[in-house]
Parts: structure tokens; sequence; C-alpha cells
């Protein structure tokens, strides 16, 4: 069994959420690999928790894709190809398309102001105050700022559905996530890194691209409802990523 080790501990008594998210860590990283058993009692033990949270645990994520239950075997981390990924963008991008149509009909200058502090926010992961280029180090408050932008726009689209269906934590919406993101620690991008070569630089145009995209969808989201849903889908445009990853894996799980 691959390492499990995790800085997390929690007193009791510990919120199911918690170790839920120490789980879907464990798995972003790579610590549990597709198709591994999840060893409850190996982690409760590390993590300082008892069986049953991890049990409880393990529930929340199987519901977000994570894992499948095998019957008398346990739980075992769930794997997914990049056809998955394509079907759940076909899903996932009209959808969020609709819902920054919604949200800049109902812009206001609040909502202008909370996309743009994010966007700022993401710029400061990407250069310290000395101006050198992003590290490792700031990873997760970078893509939690990233889905943060987005999950924004979600909620401002006012409507109750889009937001329960966007502003899930499925384990392919982290994927998705993940790969257009070359500089991070996951296994996934670190192939997609060596296959093509992908430098420092490259990586730092790719960040600042993306910043100005948020910017180009800020300032379309004020210009009305048309011009923000043409932006949004260019910005959702991932067929690149995933012809690339066709290239790496073919039919073959991610990881």
């Amino acid at each position: 069994m691959a390492s499990t080790s995790s800085s997390a501990t929690y007193g009791e008594p510990v919120l199911k959420e918690k170790v839920a998210e120490t789980l879907r860590g464990m798995i972003r990283s790579g610590k549990i690999r597709g198709g591994q058993r999840i060893e409850q009692a190996v982690i409760a033990k590390e993590i300082k928790v008892s069986i049953a949270k991890v049990r409880e645990a393990i529930g929340v994520i199987e519901r977000q894709g994570y894992v499948d239950w095998v019957s008398g075997m346990g739980a075992f981390c769930k794997r997914y190809t990049v056809r998955d990924l394509r079907d759940c963008m076909e899903v996932r991008k009209p959808l969020e398309v609709l819902a920054v149509g919604l949200a800049a009909e109902n812009a206001t200058s609040e909502l202008v102001r909370k996309l743009q502090l994010l966007n700022d926010q993401m710029h400061k992961y990407l250069r310290d105050e000395g101006g050198n280029s992003y590290t490792q180090e700031f990873e997760p408050e970078l893509i939690s700022t990233h889905i943060s932008f987005h999950q924004a726009i979600v909620q401002a689209s006012g409507n109750q559905y889009l937001i329960g269906i966007l502003n899930d934590k499925h384990i392919i919406v982290d994927l998705l996530n993940l790969i257009g993101f070359s500089k991070l620690s996951s296994p996934i991008v670190k192939k997609i890194n060596e296959k093509f070569m992908r430098d420092s630089e490259t990586d730092n145009r790719q960040f600042e691209g993306c910043r100005s995209r948020h910017a180009a969808l800020i300032e379309a989201i004020e210009s009305g409802k048309t011009a923000a849903e043409g932006v949004m889908a260019l910005h959702l445009d991932y067929d690149k990523w995933f012809d690339q990853l066709e290239e790496i894996y073919g039919d073959e799980p991610l990881y």
C-alpha cells in the first residue's frame, strides 16, 4: 500500500467533513492511488480519529465519486479516464455558461468587487513581494481561490438548482481544476509536464493567462449577458488538455 501519512490531526469530536477533506487530499496527492483499498484502520490511527469517523467520511467522498464500495472487501479509490472528464465538461460547460449569463443579468458592483479581489489574490499567489514566480508553497491557496472565483459567479446566478449542481466537490471537478495548472504537484500534471516538456516560462505564461481571462470575464459580466456567456465558453475550452491527456493515457485510468 502507498504511504498515507498526513500532517492533519484532529481531536475529538471531529467533524466528518474534516476527515473527508483529509481523505480527498490523500487521493489528490496520489498517497492513495486509483484502485487502491482504503485502509480505514491505518488512516484512523494516523490522523488520530476513530474508525467510525473514517467510515463516515468515506460515505461522504463516495457520494462525491472518490471511492466505490465493494461488498465484503471495503472501499476502493475510484479510477477515471479522459473520456470521463470530457463527458463531465460536456455537461458542466453549458451550465457554467448559463450561470454566468444569469449572473451578468443580476450583476452588482459588490459582485464585481468580489471577483476582482479574488483575481488579485490569485496574482499574489503567482508572484511574491520580490516579483518571483509561483512556487508550490501556495498551491492549495491558488486552487482554492480559483474555485472560489467560479463559485462566486455561480452563486450570483441566483438559481438554486445551478448552485447545487455546480458548487459540488465531485472528484472530476478536482481533476478539471488540476489539469489546467501545470506546476501543481498532482501526479497527473507531472505526467503532462514530462510528456510535453512544459518549462517554467510556459507555466508563468499559463498562470498569467488565467488571470487575464478572469479579468476579461469580469469585464464581460459588466457588459452584459451575451458578452459574459461568450467569454466563459472560451475560458472553459479544455479540448487542448483532453487531447494531451489522451496522448499520455489513451483509454487507461488517469491515476
